[in-house]
């Protein structure tokens, strides 16, 4: 609360001083000179162009880093880059889309007129198209963040839960608080007949450097045949090296904290003192995504840390099996073990994508509530425009434009400057979006998606929202008295 106050009064005080020292610095000859005060304004965006094109370049060098607080810098100089690039290009945009819509209203002059009134203010037409810029790049990152880490989520969720059964203790994750299982119940679940692999997840904790890890023991034969991991550095090939000496799969979280990968020798702290670990892989599940874990094979498990009880059970039926006594069994041998429910393994993972579902469905409500901003900075320049045009308009009028016409013309400015604003805006989200994935990488589960569906949108939403902030001021434009017009000073 205090940094909003903090900002919000700052820049309201920045957005009066700065236009204010600007006005007391022009003398009464510069303003009656406009052609000289237009060579001054190209030499500003000439030298703001050469900034911005400087600022765009580092963040794409920056991109390339491995560092996150580099790659946050390299965001902010991009974003600031297009800021700086966006009052040079006004006038090139508005020539090349002005032609392009002169061709549609070919006769009536109204493209022409509209490129004209979008190129005489270049300043004020960049702030207002920054607005669109960055309202619309927020926008684009953030859905491509939610796409991806959901269609990642859901692919993890498809991986780690796919098998036909789960035994499952009160605690997920938390495996510390659960009570386990003797591998008499292993042996019960593998004597079904309709059962084809059983494979259960032993717990224990250590530490390294200080840093409380969860170590989970699995059997590499048959884990990727229930459950199954996600490889980030490695593959499927690695699950050998768990039975190979003392290796270890660590998670994407253990890794960025401790700083380890493929190949690095770690100690772990066990029963019997520290022993080293060779990291034979760094993988990723849905049950630990959020837990510093490393994997291991249940006889490491069980000579390092002495721990023999299973904590988390998967069970996979064989092909043409039949359910119903599958079912039933399965239950049977469960009885006696109440520390853990028997739940369907599809149902369990449906009832989870719903959840997924649910929560990212209101997050796309507010992802359109980022780009209003940028309709209220082009309803305020349209607006202004009509106030500033007011005996120009009346002009129009009186040489025989209709008040269609003066609507048109006021509604391919909008247009004009909500496609300039969105296709600045999607080219800023782009970036964004592909900087947030990778750093969330870096600790959870996620795969860049090229979020061709948030492009659309936004340049539905950009363009509507041209259209919508052109409405009031095209009506009160086309409504104006033409006498009182011409008179207007």
């Amino acid at each position: 609360v205090g940094i909003c106050l903090l900002l919000g009064v700052s820049i309201s005080v920045l957005s009066g001083l700065i236009p204010a020292i600007k006005a007391a610095r022009i003398t009464p000859l510069d303003a009656l000179r406009p052609s000289v005060a237009d060579v001054n304004y190209r030499k500003q965006t000439g030298i703001f162009f050469l900034i911005g094109s400087i600022f765009i370049g580092v963040g794409i060098l920056l991109l390339f880093s491995d560092q996150m607080s580099w790659i946050a810098a390299g965001a902010f100089a991009f974003l600031l880059g297009l800021v700086c690039i966006t009052p040079a290009v006004v006038r090139p945009f508005a020539l090349l889309f002005g032609k392009i819509i002169a061709r549609i209203y070919h006769r009536q002059g109204i493209g022409e007129l509209a490129q004209g009134n979008m190129a005489r203010h270049p300043g004020r037409t960049a702030i207002t198209v920054s607005a669109t810029l960055l309202g619309l790049a927020v926008a684009v990152a953030a859905g491509t963040l939610v796409s991806s880490v959901s269609i990642s989520v859901a692919n993890l969720i498809k991986i780690s839960m796919g098998s036909d059964y789960l035994l499952v203790p009160p605690s997920v994750s938390l495996w510390g608080t659960n009570i386990g299982a003797s591998a008499d119940l292993e042996q019960k679940l593998r004597a079904v007949e309709q059962v084809d692999v059983v494979s259960s997840l032993r717990f224990a904790e250590s530490k390294v450097n200080e840093n409380s890890v969860s170590v989970l023991g699995i059997n590499p034969h048959d884990y990727p045949w229930a459950g199954g991991l996600t490889f980030v550095d490695g593959s499927e090939s690695d699950y050998d090296q768990l039975n190979d000496g003392r290796s270890m799969f660590v998670n994407s979280i253990f890794a960025m904290t401790v700083g380890a990968k493929k190949g690095d020798v770690i100690e772990l702290a066990t029963t019997d003192g520290r022993k080293p670990y060779r990291v034979a892989a760094v993988v990723n599940d849905l049950l630990n995504a959020k837990v510093t874990t490393v994997f291991i094979s249940q006889k490491n498990m069980e000579k390092d840390f002495q721990v023999t009880e299973d904590i988390f059970i998967q069970v996979n039926l064989k092909e043409n099996a039949d359910i119903n006594a599958a079912d039933a069994a399965i239950k049977t041998a469960a009885s006696g073990y109440d520390q853990f429910t028997v739940i369907s393994g599809k149902e369990y993972s449906q009832s989870l994508m719903n959840q997924l579902q649910t929560a990212f469905s209101g997050f796309y409500f507010l992802l359109i509530l980022l780009a209003v901003p940028s309709l209220l900075a082009m309803l305020n320049t349209l607006s202004i425009a009509v106030i500033e045009r007011t005996r120009e308009i009346g002009m129009l009028r009186a040489v025989g434009a209709t008040r269609k016409q003066i609507r048109q013309m006021m509604t391919v400015e909008g247009l004009l400057l909500a496609a300039f604003g969105t296709i600045l805006g999607i080219l800023g989200g782009l970036y964004l979006g592909f900087l947030f994935v990778k750093g969330i990488g870096t600790f959870m589960p996620s795969e860049y998606i090229f979020p061709l569906s948030g492009v659309l949108a936004a340049l539905i939403i950009g363009l509507s929202f041209g259209i919508l902030a052109a409405v009031i001021p095209s009506r009160q434009a086309a409504r104006l008295d033409v006498i009182r017009a011409l008179r207007y000073e």
